[in-house]
């Protein structure tokens, strides 16, 4: 149970680190805060449309794992490279998981969420993490597959490094990377699903508090118009 905590966690914040990263690109310097907050769903759409590309890759995978041919092939540079890709494909759908839940929360505390509808979607995304990690640490033990030697993505590749240096042990990973493989392309398509959902949701959120605000600037302005001439003269009449 510890291992598979330890697992979790460190998965998350190997994700973590890869949203945090897209945020200090600098893309949005300059922009107010509804085009930041625009720019940044879009970023997350964008994301959630790359994790259909890794799903087409993890199809292809399936064939690297399994059939009789799999095994022949123990030691070559294919088979290492199937397996990486597994590894950047976890790595990538919890990266977008993670960025979904940053920018829900931004949404949320700047333009509130009174209906609760984007809470429940990126409490759905947050769930989808929480049960993608706990799969993906019942399969490692099903395989007798140290969860310690798996705690970050680096900790995968050099693990896949070292395991695959033996038959036995490049078994091991194909095994489990073959029922790993078939899960996450249903827990992708799930991902996918939630994310386009919920960035709807708040695309729309914000659209309307713009707006709304800019048709209270708009109001502003013909209020200062219809009242100018009395302004004027309240001014004149004070010196």
């Amino acid at each position: 149970m510890k291992a598979k905590s330890q697992l979790i966690q460190t998965l998350g914040l190997t994700a973590i680190a890869f949203a945090s990263a897209v945020h200090a690109s600098g893309a949005f310097d300059g922009a107010t805060l509804p085009e930041q907050i625009i720019q940044e769903i879009t970023l997350v759409e964008s994301l959630a449309s790359d994790l259909q590309r890794e799903y087409y890759q993890l199809q292809q995978l399936q064939s690297a794992f399994s059939g009789p041919n799999a095994m022949q092939s123990w030691n070559s540079p294919a088979t290492k490279q199937a397996l990486t890709q597994l590894v950047n494909a976890i790595a990538q759908a919890q990266g977008v998981s993670y960025t979904f839940q940053n920018v829900a929360q931004r949404v949320t505390d700047t333009y509130g969420d009174p209906t609760k509808q984007i809470n429940n979607y990126s409490q759905q995304v947050a769930n989808w993490t929480a049960d993608t990690n706990s799969q993906i640490a019942a399969v490692l033990q099903q395989y007798k597959l140290n969860a310690n030697d798996f705690q970050t993505q680096q900790d995968a590749l050099d693990t896949i490094q070292r395991k695959s240096q033996s038959a036995s042990g490049t078994k091991d990973l194909m095994q489990a990377g073959n029922q790993i493989n078939a899960m996450l392309l249903t827990q992708i398509q799930k991902l996918q699903s939630d994310v386009q959902a919920g960035n709807q949701l708040m695309a729309n959120r914000a659209g309307q508090q713009a707006n709304q605000e800019a048709h209270k600037d708009d109001a502003l302005k013909l209020w200062l118009d219809k009242n100018k001439n009395s302004v004027n003269m309240g001014d004149y009449s004070g010196i």
